[in-house]
């Protein structure tokens, strides 16, 4: 059985792992935790995070509650002061690097964002602009977008970037896309980048959701007659599935899936079975005990140290609430497959090990579209627009796009699927079957 810490000196309390339930019941009855279902305190900063550790007496391992004491100021939840990091990582990937604590509120990411820009300043190559807009709730969500400079848009790209990061970190593909005629519309999540909300911390997801699809709607009421295509990693991509499940086939060209969030790394069993009470009773805690170091995101030191030197890039342990949103979402979608109907080309690395390719692989076989294609790039990770083979990724997102863009002219499908190729009848056209074997 092992122990429960709470601070530094309590007394600790032994429970199953395996009973969530008895666990809440008999800590709760014994007030050793009552303040945990107390609501101001998470929005205090009370209860900081939480983390395994090895009992020095005992040698027993067990969950340690860290307090800590409330931070500076008072006011809206979106507001509350935690941590974000603006030192740089250490160069190797999965190092130890010291955090720098700052104010973590939206005004401050913000402010740490434009002060990084004016410092490290880059010629013009495209029309940028930048916009907020409001969502339901009343929270002020970043857009931006940047179009090509002095040539007709061909094309949209609405972007949704993948947990803990922002639209900015998708600029290299921006340049790529404008170079070709294409825009690129990205919008920051709450709780993400610029917009409003608790540095890493979302609420719930299907007001992302709700936020992406009003979004792709305004990108094309604004630009009238210009195709569409959504752009979507990770957990963007998952929620770039679900915003446009109900869209008709006509309104957009097409989707392009960078590691979609579909099937995940399980967390651990006790995470597992703790995660549906503490996402209840204190949604912002950090949870020390999900950072996983030997996963990597990328073999390419130089992109890991560029990405969590941004101070929008949330480097903090994942959110309790946030763990449990991604996880659902995932499922949802995972369940949902079936549903896709726009034509779509998704990408994963074969060593990805935080979203599996055998989820990229279900969405391929189970979903009801014609128009599809898989490509496989072997011992890529996860961020494959941080990977050394980032220019041919994006050169397969322009191919495939300007194939979506001519498909009316040449009448041809293409699957990506297998180590041969092959030519059926589909419709009229045909649809070729080939494996890429190499990034």
């Amino acid at each position: 059985m092992p122990e429960l810490f709470q601070g530094q000196d309590s007394r600790p309390l032994t429970f199953s792992w395996l009973s969530a339930e008895n666990f809440v019941k008999e800590t709760l009855q014994a007030g050793a935790l009552a303040h945990l279902s107390t609501p101001p305190l998470h929005r205090s900063g009370g209860l900081r995070s939480a983390r395994f550790e090895v009992d020095k007496v005992s040698g027993r391992r067990g969950l340690r509650f860290l307090l800590g004491s409330p931070p500076m100021g008072s006011g809206n939840l979106a507001f509350q002061t935690e941590v974000c990091t603006a030192e740089p990582l250490a160069t190797e990937p999965g190092t130890e690097c010291p955090f720098k604590p700052v104010p973590d509120n939206s005004p401050v990411r913000r402010s740490l964002a434009n002060r990084a820009a004016k410092q490290t300043p880059e010629k013009r190559w495209s029309r940028h602009s930048e916009r907020h807009f409001v969502n339901k709730n009343g929270h002020r969500i970043y857009t931006q977008q940047w179009t090509p400079d002095g040539t007709p848009m061909k094309a949209a790209v609405v972007v949704f970037h993948g947990l803990n990061e922002h639209s900015g970190r998708y600029k290299h593909l921006a340049r790529q896309l404008t170079k070709q005629g294409y825009g690129v519309f990205g919008m920051d999540w709450y709780g993400h980048g610029r917009s409003d909300g608790l540095h890493g911390f979302v609420d719930r997801l299907d007001n992302t959701v709700q936020d992406a699809g009003a979004y792709l709607k305004m990108v094309k009421r604004l630009n009238p007659g210009v195709p569409c295509f959504v752009y979507g990693h990770s957990t963007g991509a998952a929620i770039a599935l679900k915003a446009t499940q109900t869209s008709p086939r006509s309104e957009l060209a097409g989707l392009v899936l960078t590691a979609p969030a579909i099937a995940i790394q399980p967390p651990h069993p006790v995470l597992a079975t703790l995660l549906p009470f503490f996402s209840e009773v204190v949604p912002t805690l950090q949870v020390e005990a999900a950072n996983r170091s030997d996963i990597k995101n990328s073999r390419d030191p130089a992109s890991l140290l560029d990405k969590y030197s941004d101070p929008l890039v949330y480097t903090g342990s994942i959110r309790v609430r946030t763990g449990s949103e991604v996880l659902r979402i995932a499922s949802d979608v995972r369940q949902n497959l079936h549903r896709v109907r726009h034509p779509f080309f998704v990408c994963h690395g074969t060593g990805d090990r935080v979203t599996l390719p055998e989820g990229s692989h279900e969405l391929f076989r189970r979903a009801p579209v014609a128009q599809k294609k898989l490509k496989l790039y072997p011992g890529c990770l996860h961020d494959l627009l941080l990977e050394p083979e980032k220019d041919e990724l994006v050169r397969d997102v322009v191919s495939w796009m300007d194939g979506r863009l001519n498909e009316g002219e040449n009448g041809e499908e293409e699957l990506s699927v297998s180590g041969r190729r092959e030519e059926k009848s589909v419709r009229g056209g045909s649809v070729g079957l080939e494996m890429v074997e190499r990034c």
